[in-house]
């Protein structure tokens, strides 16, 4: 998925370079967007399991601000 999400976006990159209108434009910056999409997870999956079998440095991380954020005082 990594690579189709990495070649995905290339071609829109390139594709954005030579848009004739503004509206062609708004269509390649979303195809853009959806290739970032699907290379986030493949990339992001490494963080999340490398240091403990339980829970990666993500998943910690996460329950920390939602603990801070979502606690009633």
């Amino acid at each position: 998925m990594f690579l189709v999400g990495s070649v995905w976006f290339a071609v829109w990159s390139l594709a954005t370079a030579f848009v004739p209108s503004s509206t062609i434009f708004i269509v390649d910056i979303a195809l853009l967007g959806m290739g970032s999409a699907a290379k986030l997870p493949v990339a992001i999956f490494p963080m999340n399991n490398s240091s403990n079998p339980g829970g990666g440095f993500l998943t910690e991380s996460c329950a920390r601000i939602a603990l801070f954020v979502l606690h009633p005082s």
